[in-house]
C-alpha cells in the first residue's frame, strides 16, 4: 500500500489476509507464500475503510469512504465485482451474517443497509440508528444485529424484521464506538468515550447493565473465548481486563505508552494482544501483567490487529501502508510456549520461578 492500512482481516481458513487501504485499493495476500504479489482490487471510488470475508471465504467485501461497498470473488479477480451503492456517506462497518447471505453495512449517515448481496439490484432493508454508525456485529446465532453510534447508544435489532423496534441500550453519556457479542449469545459489550465499557444482557433489556469505569475514553472491547473476561483498549495507553461478572474483583491493567486502539485474545484466552499508536503490538500473559511476553515493533502507528485461529500468527495493520504477519512462537498454545521455553533455558528453574512463570 502507498497510504495507511485502515483494516485487516484473516480469511476463515487463515491462509489469506485482506487489507483495506487509504490508497484506494483492497488487497488479498497469501500468508503461506509471503513473497508472492497480492491480488489487488481497485477501489478508486474512494479510500477503502473496512474489509470482511464471507463465512465460506470465497467472497470479499470492501467498504469505501465514498459509501460504495464492493464484493469480489477474490479467487477470480478478472470477474466483475458486485457493487452496492450506499447512501453517499462513508462505510463505517461491515459484517456478514453467519450464513453469508446478508451483508450489513453501517454508514456515516446513521443507517444500516442490509443487502441480500447476491441480488444487488434488490433494494436493501434499512435500519435507522439516527446518528453515525461506528460498529456493526451479528450475534453468534445470527438472529440479532448490534450497532453503536454517535448518539451515545447501542441498539440490538431483529434484522429479519426491519420494521420492528430495536432494543435500545441507553446509559452511556458519549458516543459508542465499538460493540462485541459474547459467545453466550446473551451479552453485548460496548466501548464508549465516556470512560466506560458496558456489558448488557440484551435478551433481558430491563436488567441493569454492568458499567466498568476507567480513567480515559475506551476505543475497543473484546470478550475472552470463554466469555468470562472483557478486555478494553483506551486512549491513555492502557488495556484493562475485567472479570465483568464479579463487580468486586479488581481489573488487571496493562500499560503502553500511547493509545491502544485494538485488543484481541489468543484462541485459548491465556494471552491478550494490544495494538498501539506507539508502533507496537504487545503480547501479554495477563495473569502475570508486569511485562509483556513479546513486543512486536513497527515504524508507525498500529491501527488494527487480527489473530489467526492457530494463535501463533498475528497480522497488524499500520499507518505506514504496511501489513505485517508475525510468526510469533510465544503466541501459540501454552504447551507449545512451554516447549519453546524449555529449549531455551540454560538451567533448572527455582521453585519460585516455577510458581511465577509456569503457575506450578
Amino acid at each position: 500500500h502507498t497510504d495507511s492500512v485502515e483494516d485487516v482481516a484473516f480469511s476463515p481458513n487463515g491462509a489469506e489476509i485482506a487489507t483495506a487501504g487509504a490508497d484506494d485499493t483492497t488487497r488479498v495476500w497469501d500468508v503461506t507464500r509471503p513473497d508472492t504479489d497480492p491480488v489487488v482490487f481497485d477501489t478508486s471510488n474512494g479510500a477503502a475503510t473496512t474489509v470482511a470475508f464471507s463465512p465460506d471465504g470465497a467472497s470479499l467485501a470492501s467498504g469505501s469512504f465514498s459509501g460504495t461497498t464492493t464484493i469480489w470473488d477474490w479467487r477470480h479477480p478478472g470477474d466483475p465485482p458486485i457493487t452496492l451503492t450506499g447512501d453517499g456517506s462513508s462505510v463505517a462497518g461491515l459484517a456478514f451474517d453467519p450464513k453469508g447471505t446478508v451483508l450489513a453495512v453501517g454508514t456515516g449517515n446513521g443507517f444500516v443497509l442490509l443487502w441480500n448481496w447476491r441480488q444487488p439490484h434488490a433494494p436493501p432493508s434499512i435500519l435507522s440508528q439516527g446518528s453515525t454508525v461506528f460498529g456493526v456485529a451479528f450475534s453468534p446465532d445470527g438472529t440479532a444485529l448490534a450497532t453503536g453510534g454517535v448518539d451515545d447508544t447501542a441498539r440490538v435489532w431483529d434484522w429479519r424484521h426491519p420494521t420492528s423496534k430495536p432494543i435500545l441500550l441507553a446509559g452511556h453519556t458519549d458516543q459508542v464506538g465499538h460493540v462485541a457479542f459474547n459467545r453466550d449469545d446473551h451479552h453485548l459489550a460496548t466501548a464508549s468515550l465516556d470512560l466506560s465499557a458496558g456489558v448488557w444482557d440484551w435478551r433481558a433489556p430491563k436488567s441493569a447493565p454492568v458499567f466498568l469505569y476507567e480513567q480515559s475514553s475506551i476505543l475497543s472491547v473484546a470478550f475472552s473465548p470463554d466469555g468470562s473476561e472483557l478486555a478494553t483498549g483506551s486512549i491513555d495507553g492502557t488495556a484493562w481486563l475485567w472479570n465483568w461478572r464479579d463487580r468486586k474483583s479488581q481489573p488487571v491493567v496493562l500499560h503502553q505508552t500511547s493509545p491502544v486502539g485494538d485488543v484481541a485474545f489468543n484462541p485459548s484466552g491465556s494471552q491478550l494482544l494490544t495494538a498501539s499508536t506507539d508502533g507496537t503490538t504487545q503480547v501479554w500473559d495477563w495473569h502475570q501483567p508486569t511485562l509483556p511476553l513479546v513486543v512486536l515493533h513497527q515504524p508507525a502507528a498500529v491501527s488494527s490487529l487480527a489473530v489467526l485461529h492457530d494463535g501463533r500468527h498475528v497480522a497488524t495493520a499500520s499507518n505506514d501502508g504496511t501489513v505485517r504477519v508475525w510468526d510469533c512462537l510465544e503466541c501459540g498454545p501454552f504447551e507449545q510456549t512451554l516447549r519453546l521455553a524449555r529449549s531455551r533455558v540454560v538451567r533448572e528453574l527455582t521453585a519460585d520461578e516455577r510458581r511465577t512463570y509456569l503457575h506450578q
